[in-house]
């Protein structure tokens, strides 16, 4: 009785599992492994792992960004004007607090020489109230994140159930192999009892 193809190319189940978990080349399978091993070995390179694992990272890094809606909000700027129009430099003049009686004089408010109007501004803000909205976008993105893990233990779990019937699939297979051979082992001595009988 001829082995099966898998048993020809991969040898022992343990390897032939390997090959199946990884999804590679037969020469990657050089070793036997455990069960532990092979569920290991599964959900690190399985990509379908790696999609939830990636998604429940994103799901935390939006509830941070939602906490943030809590936070101050700090803005700084700058701007730089120059020109020698009137009613600029008049109201340059007041709001940088440099306006005098020299500035009353006909002829300086109607042709004042050009000048620089240099403004810095750092404001600070706080939300006090907004109905609820932020609370309800940290909730909301709580709930996206249980989601989010809930699909990669579901993930994990579908992995762990694969290789765990594969493991055992080809486990099976190689003890029925062995039984085959016993029985056909048996026959040929039947035979040879009932020839030599003959």
């Amino acid at each position: 009785m001829s082995s099966p193809l898998w048993i020809k190319r991969f040898g022992t189940p343990a390897r032939f599992l390997t090959v199946l978990a990884i999804g590679g080349s037969p020469l990657l399978a050089q070793e036997a492994l455990t069960l532990r091993q092979a569920v290991d070995l599964a959900l690190h390179s399985n990509p379908l792992a790696a999609a939830s694992d990636a998604g429940e990272r994103e799901a935390e890094a939006r509830i941070h960004q939602a906490h943030s809606g809590y936070l101050p909000r700090l803005q700084f700027s700058e701007s730089l004007q120059r020109g020698n129009n009137p009613v600029f430099v008049f109201s340059s003049l007041l709001t940088q607090h440099q306006f005098s009686d020299a500035n009353f004089a006909i002829g300086s408010l109607n042709r004042p020489d050009a000048m620089n109007n240099h403004q810095s501004q750092l404001t600070v803000e706080q939300v006090v109230f907004d109905a609820r909205r932020t609370s309800r976008s940290v909730e909301e993105a709580r709930f996206t994140g249980h989601i989010a893990g809930e699909d990669t233990r579901r993930s994990h779990s579908d992995i762990t159930l694969n290789v765990l019937s594969a493991y055992f699939g080809v486990t099976l297979a190689e003890k029925n192999l062995e039984v085959a051979r016993q029985s056909v082992d048996s026959a040929r001595a039947d035979l040879q009892r009932a020839e030599s009988i003959y």
